[in-house]
């Protein structure tokens, strides 16, 4: 069976190990309104 080796590849190989984890903190909320009917209204914000 062929094996594959490039420059680098220990790198790419591993960067999963190296790369810190970080946690995301929530900066903002659309909000959430409630309608005439008492259901939830989630607003979204497109691009």
């Amino acid at each position: 069976m062929p094996a594959l080796h490039w420059i680098g590849k220990d790198k790419v190989i591993n960067h999963h190990i190296d790369t810190p984890i970080k946690v995301l903190d929530k900066i903002y909320d659309f909000g959430m309104t409630i309608d005439k009917n008492g259901n939830p209204i989630q607003k979204y914000h497109g691009i």
